[in-house]
This record gives structure tokens, sequence and C-alpha cells, in this order.
């Protein structure tokens, strides 16, 4: 290095002051346009991020994807929708396309943006989007029920090779959050009967997507894992991430996870158990989080006793939550907030001697030395309770039964009596549509679309005799929290949506269709090189990547 400069310092006495002056200035530049390529670098770095999954690879197809929650991870990395969801804003941004609004909220306008490309060169184009969303959901062939709910009776129409409409019939403002479904590629599935795509073995190895990695080796493990290799997409239209490659490793169980641990850069969704087994590596790091879903108690309010409003405020605060929630550990009160709303609180508060009273005010009396209620006609106060059998689940048929036993015993303590009934999935499917219990337990997730619709509008009431009943369980009817449900579509804005959503849980404490048991608590668990301070805003944990792409 000290031979270079002194051959540098005699070279410039040679020359003249201009040349001098130039010869210095290409200097610097040059060595100002060596730093910006060397700190450029990262950016096309070849970091490899290796995780860890339990589960198996079903349909590796977007619009099926939810079916799956592998399968929605798989899909997240290969696929783009016309918007992507951004957990630390908790609001939708432009992802394929563009999006406009017209004034009475009837129409979006999406336009493609340039320089998209699929993973096989071909040109994104507004083909792919009304292939997608007209050809393939609105098909009456789709087999994915809640996607094609959602753009049930919209008019979509593809102006150009860059623009497609989709034209409402009336205003939802959840709509928007149903747009993230990954697109189809046109050039690939065009040919095919849209009731033949479940059947994904092809697709499955070779899946061709415009997201931002696409796929690369996929293998069986000496271990049975399922290996997936995903290489960074160079040409994706967008900023791409430091990484270079992600690996999947999905195992079949914990213990074979556990077993490869020393190959893995971070487990994503780890349970209290494994958290707890994993978290004793000094290596490890662990990032807690939560979902939007929880298991309830859902109270039918047709049932002859259930459909009387004190009863069911009766049953409901003769629960102590935080007393039922410490018996498993990983898990947390469900407050208001399930709903998004800027809420603080309680739906109900526990209180066993003014269940005592609300019972007594309907008439159902315990008297000295009888075990139960009765009423003035002698029929003892009972609840059918009804729980799912998990035969392939060891671990959550056990929490159901510890559940019921907990729910029945604090009835027990009010002098009411309980009838545990557990079905395995078909039945207990069977017996929610013909409306055969008092009291089920069950558990519900939301998806981006935070709608109570599904849940809650009188319209999805779970018991009809044509055996298309929808999620509301507790078959709960009220006129105004319908009028306040269809609200919440029409309105945009967090402030008027909370409005509305603390409206609509005043009337649930009032008519205690049912309560919110607990939620679980997840885990991310890395290595100190891809951890993340917090998960918040998460809807799936495939949200991860929208810290880690964005990170590294």
């Amino acid at each position: 290095m000290k031979r270079i400069f002194s051959w540098v310092l005699t070279t410039l006495k040679t020359y003249s002051l201009i040349e001098r002056v130039l010869s210095v200035v290409f200097i610097v530049v040059f060595a100002y346009a060596m730093f910006m390529l060397s700190s450029a670098v990262p950016s096309v770095s070849n970091k490899t991020y290796t995780e860890g999954l339990v589960g198996k690879v079903g349909c590796i197809n977007p619009v099926l994807a939810d079916l799956n929650e592998v399968d929605r991870d798989v899909s997240r990395l290969i696929f783009s929708g016309l918007v992507k969801y951004d957990p630390v804003t908790k609001d939708f941004k432009p992802d394929l396309a563009d999006f406009t609004l017209s004034d009475d909220k009837l129409l979006y306008t999406f336009t493609v943006k340039d320089g998209v490309k699929w993973h096989d060169g071909e040109a994104f184009t507004a083909q792919d989007v009304y292939f997608t969303y007209h050809d393939v959901i609105q098909h009456e062939d789709f087999q994915n029920p809640i996607i094609k709910a959602a753009f049930d009776g919209l008019v979509i129409e593809k102006l150009n090779d860059k623009t497609v409409t989709f034209r409402l019939k009336s205003p939802n403002s959840y709509l928007i959050s149903d747009m993230v479904t990954g697109i189809l590629p046109y050039h690939i599935f065009k040919n095919k009967e849209v009731k033949d795509l479940t059947n994904c073995t092809d697709f499955n190895r070779n899946p061709v997507g415009a997201g931002p990695f696409k796929m690369g080796d996929y293998k069986i493990t000496s271990d049975n894992a399922i290996k997936i290799v995903f290489d960074r997409f160079d040409d994706f239209y967008a900023q791409k991430s430091n990484i270079s490659q992600i690996v999947f490793l999905i195992f079949a169980n914990n213990d074979l996870l556990i077993k490869n641990i020393a190959d893995l850069d971070a487990v994503p969704k780890a349970g209290y158990e494994l958290s707890e087994t994993l978290k004793v590596d000094p290596v490890m790091k662990v990032t807690s989080y939560t979902l939007p879903q929880y298991t309830g108690l859902f109270f039918n309010t047709d049932e002859m006793f259930l459909g009387k409003k004190k009863v069911r405020l009766a049953l409901a605060k003769a629960i102590d939550q935080d007393e039922l929630v410490a018996k498993f550990p990983g898990y947390d009160p469900v407050k208001i907030g399930i709903f998004e709303a800027d809420l603080s609180g309680k739906f109900y508060k526990y209180d066993i001697l003014t269940s005592g009273k609300y019972l007594d005010d309907e008439g159902f009396k315990l008297k000295k030395g009888d075990q139960y209620r009765k009423n003035k006609e002698g029929e003892e106060l009972s609840v059918q309770l009804l729980i799912r059998k998990y035969t392939q689940n060891q671990k959550l048929d056990d929490q159901m039964t510890q559940i019921s036993s907990y729910i029945s015993q604090k009835w027990l303590e009010l002098g009411v009596k309980t009838e545990v009934v557990a079905l395995e999935s078909g039945d207990f499917n069977d017996a929610i549509k013909a409306g055969s219990y008092g009291a089920l337990i069950a558990g519900e997730s939301f998806s981006y679309n935070m709608d109570l619709f599904s849940f809650w509008h009188s319209s999805q009431i779970a018991k009809r005799e044509d055996g298309t009943g929808g999620l509301n369980f507790s078959n709960y009817s009220n006129p105004s929290t319908d009028i306040l449900i269809e609200s919440l579509r029409e309105v945009s804005g967090k402030g008027k949506k909370t409005d509305r959503l603390a409206q609509i849980v005043n009337t649930f404490r009032e008519d205690m269709p049912g309560i919110f048991l607990f939620r679980p608590m997840y885990y991310y668990i890395s290595t100190q090189e891809f951890s993340v301070p917090e998960l918040d805003g998460m809807v799936f944990s495939a949200d991860r990547f929208s810290f880690l792409l964005g990170k590294f």
C-alpha cells in the first residue's frame, strides 16, 4: 500500500496543475463510487433464514391457502395480492395494483403496477386479476366458501390490460381486506376446471407466483420432514429483502422439531410447552404474540331455558374467567379488544351472588335439600353443554374436557345441572345445525376481515332446517345489533368504527349471547441474528414476514 501511495505522489508531480486537479477529482469520485457500491452489497446478500414448522403441506394455491396454516405461510412468500396488510399500521396498502374508491363507496378500481412479472418471466396483467376473482372465486364450483362469500354478488369487469373494477351492491369497508388474496397466473390455469383446483400435486412442486420469493428445491429429508427452499425473486417489482433464501423444514410433530433445532434459525409459532422447552437454550430469543382468535362459550338463545336473558346472565357471571385461564398456562383472558376496538375491560364481571338472584327472579329456586334449582312446574334447570371430541389431538381433547368440567362445577355451585355431550366433528356440526344444545364451547378466528357479520348477525344463525346455517352459534337475533353490525360495513375511519363497536359490546353485555373465555399465546423463538422485538398487530402468523423481510 505504501508503494502504491508513493507511486501516485511521484506520478502526480509530473502532471501539470490542471492534470493534478483532474486526477484528484477522479480519485475522489472513484473512491466514493466504491464506497457506495460496497454499502449496497447487503441488499443483495446471500443470507439464508431457516424456519421449523409443525404440520403438513396441503395445497400451495393462494385461493385455498387459508384452509391450512403451512399452506398460508408458503403462499405468503410465493404469491402477492392486489393489496397487502401492514401489521405495524394495521391497515392495507397497495401491492400488485394501486386502487381508488368512488365517492359513493360502491366502485373499487384497481390499476396494475408497471413492471410486475410472474416467476416464469411472463408479464402480470389485469387478465390475471379478472381470472382469479371472476372466473375462479365467483365460479359455482369454487370450494373455499369463506373467500367465495366475500365476492358473492359483486360485478367484476376487466376494462383493459391494466384495469379491473369491482362494483358493490352496498358499501362494505371490509372488502379491501379480502383483496390480500394471492393472484393466480392465468397463463397456467386457463385450461383447468375450477373443480380441479384442489388437485395440487403438480402445482405444489412448481408453483408460479408474483411474490417476493419463488419455489426452489422441494424434498423429503431423512427425518421425513418436508424441506422447501425459497429463492429470492430478483425481478420482484418492489424492494427486495436482504434474505436471499428462506428454508422451511416442516415436521410431523414437536419432538422431531426439537431434535433438529440446531438446524433452525427460528420457530415462528410455538405453543407454551414448546416455548418452555426451547427458551432454556441461551442462543434462542423469545417474542410472544397473540392473534385475533378465541375460545368461547355460546348460549343457544333458541333453547327453552337459555332463551331467558337472566338465565344467560346468571350462567355467565358464575364463571370466573381469571380462575379458568389460570388452569391453562400460555393463555390470556379475552377482553373487549378482541374486536379490535380501543376499549378496555372485560365483557362481564364474575359475581355468583348476583347469578343466584337472577335465577330466583326467573323462578328457578333452590330449595333446601335439593341439588338443582327448579321452576314452579318442578322442572330442573339443566343445560346440555356441547363440546367437540378431538381424537387426533389429545392435548386439545383434554383441554375441552377440562373447560367443560370447570364450567359444570361452577354451575353446580349455582344449582344448575349440566350434561356434557362430546361429539366427533361430523356429529358436532350436525348438532349445531339442528340446535340440539343449550350451550357449546368452540373456537373462532377472525381473518383480516374483522367483520362481526358472519358470527353475530341474525341472518347467520347456525340452526337452519335446510342445514345451511352460519357461524352464529348462539342463534342470536337482535334487530338493534344487526343494524349496528351492518353499519360497521358502511363507515370508514377508526373512530367511527370504535363507536359502533362500543355500542355492540353494550348490547352483548345486556343480552349475553355468549362469553369469550381465553385465547392462546404464541411464541416466535429465534437465534439472536433473526430476533424481533415485537410482533404486535399480526392477524396470522404469516404476517411475521412483514417484520422479517423488512428488517433483514
